[in-house]
């Protein structure tokens, strides 16, 4: 209401409050509010939150409840650190849940196929149907063809104790 009214002073406190209070059981809410309304800081403060908390995140079942904007937001960074295979597995689980959403088949293409191997890719991947024969086949050839330097990874901290990139 603050942001339909144009209370400015209100709407920047209540921005504050809630970048203060982000947690990973709201922060997709939260997002989603600030994407709507077109609160770019919110929406960035939002966005870092959820990078550091990737994989927690990508667990929580508030991430399914995300609208396609938000989900595509997220997964699109680089900085956004999980497992390409657990982001594919998790934008499956909002696509079916959301498969009524005009633009639920969208968000998909924020998944990064090249990272994924080729068995999980022919294995996992394919019989789920969600993504054609033919983008399948583009992240074989680019995995085959591309240089290691030139494919699209995230950056990730690892079981271990140094930065690795998928």
């Amino acid at each position: 209401l603050s942001h339909q009214w144009g209370f400015e002073e209100l709407e920047s406190s209540i921005c504050e409050f809630l970048q203060a209070a982000l947690h990973v059981s709201n922060v997709c809410a939260i997002l989603d509010t600030a994407l709507a309304f077109g609160l770019t800081s919110l929406a960035n403060t939002c966005a870092v939150f959820a990078d550091a908390n990737a994989g927690t995140l990508l667990d929580h079942p508030s991430f399914l409840s995300l609208s396609p904007a938000g989900v595509s937001e997220l997964i699109s960074r680089d900085s956004f650190c999980a497992a390409e295979e657990k982001i594919f597995e998790t934008v499956c689980s909002w696509v079916r849940q959301n498969q009524d959403h005009p633009d639920s088949h969208l968000v998909l293409e924020g998944v990064r196929l090249p990272l994924m191997n080729l068995q999980y890719l022919l294995d996992t991947v394919r019989p789920t149907k969600l993504i054609s024969p033919e983008l399948i086949l583009d992240a074989i050839q680019a995995q085959n063809q591309a240089k290691d330097s030139e494919l699209h990874y995230r950056g990730y901290l690892g079981n271990t104790d140094y930065w690795k990139f998928i």
